[in-house]
């Protein structure tokens, strides 16, 4: 066979694989066969070399262990009620607090709950 050959009006030579790099691109690595290992672990393997699906997956977990963990990170208790709060208006986040000098300090906090009631119309 020649390795000449003629496709359409283009006659060139073919190429083999002696042509070829006698090297391969490809890494050289340990062969595993994966007919040893189970399907979990397969999906796994390939799961680890995923850093964007570690980092979801860790979201993920922290998500599900704060719902599991709610009432003990409760900041009080499901029983204690305030029902004078139960109309109350949301309060606004502050983020400055102005010193008596009259500069500025970052401190995020949330102003105290001020209610005035008018004593004639007994409304809020």
């Amino acid at each position: 066979m020649s390795t000449h050959e003629t496709f359409g009006n283009h006659a060139g030579p073919l190429h083999t694989v002696a042509d070829g790099p006698s090297i391969s691109p490809l890494k050289q690595g340990k062969t595993v066969s994966t007919a040893a290992i189970g399907p979990w672990r397969l999906v796994a393997g390939k799961l680890i070399r995923q850093k964007v699906a570690i980092v979801a997956g860790a979201i993920i977990l922290f998500l599900y262990l704060v719902g599991l963990f709610a009432e003990f990170l409760a900041p009080a208790l499901p029983m204690t009620s305030r029902p004078q709060y139960t109309y109350a208006p949301p309060q606004g986040f502050s983020f400055f607090v102005e010193k008596p000098d009259g500069s500025s300090e970052f401190n995020f906090h949330v102003k105290g709950y001020k209610v005035e009631i008018d004593k004639v119309a007994l409304r809020r």
